[in-house]
């Protein structure tokens, strides 16, 4: 048969749908498409020849009759009955319409689909090859400079994506940036790796020269400064340096209120100091960042120095309070600079020097002492450098002497009417009212320092101040939003004795009556003679 134009061989590309009757239920009415397996997807629902049991279904793009095509799905508008019979062909859409004219196929009649080459595409110059709605992609060489360009135009993200990615030179027999997944990135100089990354960081082979390198600050993302460092040297961790600290220092401020400092010097006697909430400037002596407490540690001359001090103003000079020092001699002071033992406790007034307070567990010591010696002095009591009192130990027994040396006394006379002065004495039987399961043999102290004033330390019904918290410390975390307030209470200065100075009182009588009692009996010796 004759025909005008091209012969219509190969017309429509028919393909023959895979049967899905299998999945007929009653109750599904879509279906997925295949031809050999692979999804279809038919453009309108008149492509498609469908018949369910032998009868040819109508195509309906809207649904209401028949079947529509929805992608690759088929959907009939009521559902196939369980073990009914289907075939369907459709009928493709590529037409062979013969081998166009030499330059009259233009981008209209370019098709949107994968477009397959099997020889080169060459561009001349300055001919784009372009991607992207918006041209964003770009490859082309320029002419005027010479150079072969790929520019990404729009605001996306320009990425070469392979496992091993390399740029190399034009022999391709060597690489100078290096890129393997999972691994590290190489950048090499003249075939030689100078710098890689590592597991844990980058590796540089060689030396780093920085000329005229200006820092302002190290980021550690795009919106915060981790680490600054001024003209001056001095480091800021979080923050910035203080603009005016000392140029006898170089400083590294830590946050807010902590700082490390030494002496930028080198010399004999300089100091390194880790201070909280304190500066130091050219202008002044330390001084308060911020109305808070402050507390200083120094390193200097071989010894180490805790001090502290009270809240100040902001602004304020600092005056410090040597809370603790550890000379070069390893001894160390709490409340003097000047420790001359081991441990040197200097207290203030109105407080103890020492407070020891034992655990909840019964059977240890709240204090130890040992004597390395076989006899000495565990504990020695000096008043004015001089020794008053003593606790001196053996290998098996501990004495409690205080001084008693003929040497330190005048004016010594034998006692006499110590029995008279026994006999006001009041001993009695009682509980303190803190252990009121106890009933215990004493005195009640005022009324033996009627008698033996020496044996009694305190005044009877005697006051006292106290100190005391009112309200606590408002804390957040451990850093305190109010200050504790406190105040002054009037407490009873409770009276003590000392036992043991009733002692030559009860000698003495015994002697008294001793002496009475040889006198009776050589009287009665002589009335039995």
């Amino acid at each position: 048969m004759a025909y005008i134009g091209n012969s219509p061989a190969n017309v429509g590309n028919f393909q023959v749908v895979d049967d899905i009757s299998s999945t007929f239920n009653d109750v599904l009415t879509s279906f997925a498409l295949t031809a050999s397996s692979l999804a279809i997807n038919p453009a309108k629902s008149g492509q498609l020849l469908v018949s369910i049991n032998g009868v040819l279904q109508e195509p309906d793009d809207t649904g209401t009759e028949g079947f529509k095509v929805s992608g690759s799905n088929i959907v009939f508008s009521s559902a196939p009955a369980t073990g009914s019979t289907f075939w369907a062909v459709w009928q493709g859409q590529a037409v062979d319409i013969g081998t166009p004219s030499d330059g009259v196929v233009g981008t209209a009649q370019m098709s949107s689909a994968e477009l397959a080459l099997t020889g080169g595409l060459s561009l001349g110059d300055n001919v784009k090859a372009k991607f992207g709605d918006s041209d964003d992609l770009q490859i082309y060489h320029d002419s005027a400079s010479g150079q072969s360009i790929i520019k990404e135009s729009g605001p996306s993200v320009f990425k070469l994506m392979a496992s091993d990615l390399r740029f190399a030179n034009t022999a391709n027999t060597q690489d100078y940036i290096s890129c393997n997944e999972g691994a590290d990135v190489k950048l090499t100089y003249a075939g030689s790796v100078k710098l890689a990354t590592t597991a844990t960081g980058v590796d540089v082979t060689g030396s780093v020269t920085c000329d005229g390198f200006t820092s302002t600050g190290i980021d550690d993302n795009a919106t915060s400064t981790a680490i600054t460092i001024d003209a001056s040297e001095n480091v800021g961790i979080g923050v910035t340096p203080e603009s005016d600290w000392s140029s006898t220092f170089t400083a590294l401020q830590v946050g807010g209120m902590g700082s490390i400092t030494g002496d930028t010097a080198e010399s004999a006697g300089n100091q390194f100091t880790l201070v909280n909430n304190a500066y130091i400037s050219d202008a002044t002596s330390w001084t308060y960042k911020m109305t808070d407490e402050a507390s200083f540690y120094q390193q200097a001359d071989g010894q180490h120095q805790w001090r502290v001090a009270p809240s100040g103003t902001a602004g304020s000079a600092i005056s410090w309070t040597t809370a603790m020092t550890i000379n070069n001699s390893g001894n160390i002071g709490i409340g003097t600079s000047s420790p001359t033992a081991k441990l040197h406790v200097l207290g203030a007034n109105a407080a103890a020097a020492v407070k020891i307070i034992g655990g909840s567990t019964n059977g240890y010591y709240n204090l130890e002492v040992q004597n390395s010696a076989a006899n000495g002095y565990g504990v020695a009591f000096k008043d004015g450098g001089s020794i008053v009192g003593s606790i001196t130990t053996t290998g098996s027994a501990t004495s409690y002497n205080t001084s008693s040396d003929y040497r330190l006394k005048e004016n010594v006379v034998p006692m006499t009417g110590s029995i008279d002065r026994l006999k006001e004495l009041k001993p009695s039987r009682f509980n303190f009212k803190a252990d009121t399961d106890k009933t215990v043999d004493g005195f009640l102290a005022h009324e033996a320092q009627e008698v033996v004033p020496e044996a009694v330390h305190g005044t009877k019904d005697a006051m006292m101040d106290e100190e005391y918290e009112v309200t606590p410390a408002v804390m957040d975390g451990d850093t305190v939003v109010t200050e504790a307030v406190m105040g002054t209470r009037s407490v009873p200065d409770y009276q003590g004795i000392d036992q043991s100075k009733l002692v030559p009182l009860l000698v003495a009588s015994l002697q008294e009556a001793v002496a009475k009692i040889e006198a009776l009996e050589a009287r009665v010796t002589a009335l039995e003679v």
